[in-house]
């Protein structure tokens, strides 16, 4: 074999070994997702959008997320937006639970 089909097959192996790494990523990423997350973690939650006229300030700060039949609301500019599918971040002790139940613009 000369040096030509030697580096080819350098190339193939690495490619081969590249392909076999990557496969391995996926796998181990889907394994470790299922761990933690499950499919219905991601259905969306459909709701009526509303506007703050639809309701007055202190209606909004009922909307904290502590009464599990009430969603997490916040507006921006006069928009209401259901943040209840983020409660990770609204809710109690997360990031930006401060937004939660008042216009924040």
């Amino acid at each position: 074999m000369d040096d030509n089909g030697r580096d080819h097959f350098a190339v193939h192996e690495v490619m081969v070994d590249s392909v076999l790494h990557h496969r391995s990523m996926v796998v181990t990423y889907k394994v470790v997702c299922g761990m933690f997350f499950s499919g219905d973690d991601f259905v969306p939650i459909k709701r009526q959008s509303l506007n703050l006229g639809d309701m007055t300030k202190e209606e909004l700060r009922a909307y904290n997320g502590f009464d599990s039949e009430k969603p997490f609301l916040m507006a921006i500019k006069g928009k209401i937006y259901d943040v209840s599918t983020s409660k990770m971040f609204y809710g109690t002790g997360g990031s930006y639970a401060m937004f939660v139940r008042r216009d924040v613009s």
